[in-house]
């Protein structure tokens, strides 16, 4: 399994969990759906079929997960805050939370609201 699929398939798993495992995060954030719904161009062609696909491969860009031998063309942060900012924006909230509670700096750490 190539570093793409495991990036992508690793961003469904976290939208999951931040939602407590009972659904996707994406599909019900306001932000991330408004994102979603208002992006005039996506990362990947593959990023525009659902909020679920769009945060998974927006993941994948902002880390810079690529496969030479896929068809798709090379993403990367550069390219996501070029075609959609605010998702950029949310990642970095999100991401920046993340690093935040894996310092051991907050022992309550709950992802509710990131988005705000």
């Amino acid at each position: 399994m190539s570093a793409l699929s495991v990036c992508h398939e690793f961003a469904h798993g976290l939208d999951l969990a931040l939602r407590g495992g009972e659904a996707y995060l994406s599909s019900s954030d306001a932000d991330i759906r408004s994102a979603f719904s208002q992006a005039r161009a996506f990362v990947t062609p593959y990023a525009a079929t659902a909020p679920a696909e769009f945060f998974a491969e927006s993941i994948r860009a902002y880390v810079g997960a690529n496969d030479r031998r896929s068809p798709w063309s090379a993403v990367s942060p550069e390219r996501l805050r070029g075609v959609n900012p605010r998702m950029h924006a949310i990642i970095d909230r999100l991401f920046d939370r993340m690093r935040f509670a894996l310092t051991g700096e907050q022992l309550n750490f709950s992802l509710e609201g990131f988005t705000s």
